[in-house]
């Protein structure tokens, strides 16, 4: 082991082994060294000047074998980590910028390591040097998309964009490392649209004919000219202007034709119209009844205080609700047991009353409190009308013809309690029957 391979990573490559057949022969250990790298030559990319050393050594520690200590290994790659960062401070970088370089040599030294037989199986995948340096996890994918904005804006860091050129042309792979040669042609295109922004950005800056600039000569004295989209302007300002001033002139005369016109006599002759009076229509006699009596006289006694209700000439509204016990469990469509007689006191009353009443409307809400992703009815609306059909299907199942019962909802849209409370928001869960009149 000598300072220019201070990891010992040559030294097994090129000893000769000789191994018997069908007897596995135990590797040797990786030995290491304390001594900084040292790199072979200067770069004039300040960041690549400034990793170096680690750029140099990358493809040995993909090909060497499995260190003695593989966290000694990892914890001397992150102090010549250190000591590039602060080498291209040095340079002139930020300390963001250098600290960014320096997260994309770890990426390609944890990519590196960890696709080897000793790295997956050590510590290495629990704390990889990009952890160690900034946080990040997911390197195999930030990379590139830092790679995506460097080539969205190839003028504002070039440096970097060579660095991270450098890192994929070493071996760094990231999210493009799968089985197959899917992974190969993308990673492939991504280094090549790289090479392409570098290859253009150079040949920009060299000129293509040192003598392309001709004699100077002087600027003739400039002529007042006006040009065509201005004489174009003025044409279509003249010919608005000019049709406006007709569209007048042609309203005026209109208006008094018009007037003339109205003061001619009709041309038909004179007729003398007779209105005849209408014919009064015969009252009709209105038989006023009130139903909710009925409905409160054939509720349960223990139930009464959950029915209220309002009653006109044509409709019966019942309102149908309890906050101890509840009407319905939140999100939950199902009647509370118990209430299950109320709801056959009012089917009776109206099956008694048939020749009274005609529709039957149930109309069912809910309070404000959004359904979680798992509840298999989703929103508040499709709650409601389940309530309501609920409701409904018991009063059929109890004698009141299918074909006049009908449901809907209306989820929270009307709400008579504060849903900021759990009795208001109980409250709230209930359903109307609307029961219409015959006159």
């Amino acid at each position: 082991m000598s300072q220019d391979d201070p990891f010992g990573l040559s030294e097994d490559r090129e000893r000769t082994r000789i191994r018997m057949v069908g007897t596995p022969q135990p590797r040797m250990p990786m030995p290491l060294s304390s001594a900084p790298l040292k790199r072979s030559r200067t770069h004039p990319n300040t960041l690549v000047n400034a990793f170096s050393a680690l750029l140099e050594f990358a493809p040995e520690l993909e090909n060497a074998l499995p260190p003695e200590n593989p966290e000694h290994l990892r914890t001397r790659l992150q102090e010549e980590l250190v000591r590039g960062r602060d080498a291209a401070v040095a340079a002139g970088s930020s300390v963001e910028r250098a600290d960014q370089a320096a997260w994309a040599v770890a990426a390609l030294l944890d990519d590196l390591a960890l696709n080897t037989p000793w790295g997956g199986s050590s510590a290495w995948p629990r704390q990889p040097l990009v952890v160690m340096l900034r946080g990040d996890v997911d390197a195999g994918a930030q990379f590139f998309s830092r790679l995506e904005e460097l080539e969205r804006h190839p003028n504002r860091d070039r440096e970097m964009l060579e660095l991270q050129y450098h890192c994929m042309a070493l071996g760094f792979r990231g999210k493009y490392r799968v089985p197959g040669r899917s992974g190969d042609r993308s990673l492939n295109a991504v280094r090549v649209a790289a090479a392409r922004f570098l290859r253009d950005a150079d040949a920009e800056d060299a000129p293509l004919s040192p003598n392309w600039r001709g004699v100077v000569a002087a600027d003739e004295a400039p002529r007042f000219t006006v040009p065509i989209w201005v004489m174009g302007v003025i044409a279509a300002v003249l010919a608005t202007a000019i049709y406006i001033a007709f569209s007048l002139g042609l309203s005026n005369q209109a208006v008094q034709l018009s007037a003339l016109v109205r003061a001619l006599p009709p041309a038909d002759r004179a007729e003398v119209l007779r209105t005849t009076p209408k014919a009064e229509a015969p009252p009709v006699e209105t038989v006023d009844f009130a139903l909710l009596p009925e409905f409160a006289a054939a509720t349960p006694e223990g139930l009464r205080p959950a029915l209220k209700g309002a009653e006109s000439v044509s409709l019966a509204r019942l309102v149908i609700q309890a906050s101890n016990p509840e009407l319905f469990q939140s999100s939950r469509a199902e009647l509370t047991d118990g209430f299950q007689p109320l709801i056959e006191a009012i089917a009776k009353v109206i099956v008694e009353n048939q020749e009274l009443i005609g529709n039957v409307t149930i109309v069912g809400h809910t309070d404000g409190i959004p359904l979680q992703r798992t509840n298999p009815l989703s929103t508040n609306q499709r709650l409601s009308e389940a309530r309501a059909a609920t409701i409904a299907d018991m009063l059929v199942q109890n004698g009141v013809p299918r074909e006049r019962v009908r449901s809907e909802g209306r989820a929270a849209t009307d709400p008579v309690a504060d849903d900021a409370t759990r009795e208001g928001r109980a409250l709230n869960r209930r359903v109307e029957v609307l029961v219409e009149k015959r006159l």
